[in-house]
């Protein structure tokens, strides 16, 4: 069941970032902060499970890990993007590689971040996809 806020009389439905990251402590820490900031969030730890949960719908953003068990994250996005071209995905990584930061971009990312991060570098960066989108 999807998290609703009363606005003005009317319901309104969180904003779903679906949280992809093959790090426990990562993955609950992240969706414990936008949890905080007012999101509805999801986290998986496989590729499989983002493009599932993806087809499943009610997803607004990803936040997606470019290290992954299969398939990768790169993979994973050009999954995402065949099923769905509009949905901003952000690629985070442990590893900052520009080449792997420019083919993310070209297939689709809405953009690339190197961990580790501030929260509020990436919760503006989600803020941003979110209103673009």
């Amino acid at each position: 069941m999807r998290d609703c806020i009363e606005f003005m009389g009317t319901k309104s439905r969180k904003p779903a970032i679906l949280i992809a990251e093959d790090e426990p402590d990562m993955c609950e820490m992240l969706a414990r902060l936008f949890s905080e900031e007012g999101y509805s969030t999801t986290t998986v730890v496989s590729g499989e499970g983002v493009v599932k949960r993806v087809l499943d719908g009610e997803v607004d953003v990803v936040l997606l890990d470019i290290i992954m068990s299969q398939p990768n994250g790169i993979d994973v996005l050009r999954q995402i993007k065949s099923i769905r071209s509009d949905l901003p995905v952000v690629m985070m990584t442990a590893f900052g590689d520009p080449t792997t930061a420019k083919y993310a971009m070209r297939l689709g990312a809405y953009d690339y971040i190197t961990k580790p991060f501030e929260f509020e570098c990436i919760k503006k960066i989600i803020q941003q996809g979110l209103e673009k989108h």
